[in-house]
């Protein structure tokens, strides 16, 4: 991102020797996120981040798909879609139709904001389940810090959502 943009969004988080329950190749993205304030890790990777690590830094480490089926408003998620079927241009799509076709990689989310599309059947996933869809204990709904979360959720939004 530093590449792209030229020049440095945040400064280089330090140490990220620390986080040694961490994937060596994500402390660095660990590190960064404790510099930024990061209250959540989104990675395809949750299991690359370690528990003690991740608690230590206040952070959840979330799948993208959990991340948004949760905390994208449809006003958001349309948007969202909005803007990339503008970007498109061939083949040019209906915000309908990208919808349809996150099904393969999102269906989660693409469940969530079914109501949205009801006359656009979500393709199936094309992606092996995740090995673990979150871990850390920062509640996606709330932010609040508690016991290890579940799916993403403390007991009390557990309850409710």
């Amino acid at each position: 991102m530093r590449v792209l943009t030229g020049g440095e969004l945040i400064p280089a988080g330090v140490a990220p020797e620390r986080f040694a329950a961490t994937s060596p190749k994500d402390r660095q993205v660990l590190a960064d996120a404790v510099t930024s304030g990061a209250l959540f890790l989104i990675t395809e990777d949750v299991d690359d981040f370690g528990y003690a690590d991740l608690e230590s830094a206040g952070i959840t480490a979330v799948n993208p798909d959990l991340f948004m089926s949760i905390r994208a408003t449809p006003a958001a998620y349309r948007e969202a879609l909005d803007l990339m079927v503008r970007r498109f241009r061939k083949p040019r799509l209906t915000a309908g139709q990208l919808h349809t076709r996150l099904g393969r990689v999102h269906p989660m989310t693409v469940q969530t904001q079914a109501a949205q599309f009801p006359n656009n059947k979500p393709l199936p996933s094309t992606h092996n389940p995740p090995a673990e869809l979150c871990r850390g204990s920062r509640c996606l709904i709330c932010l609040q810090i508690g016991p290890p979360v579940t799916c993403g959720l403390c007991p009390q939004c557990s309850e409710h959502a």
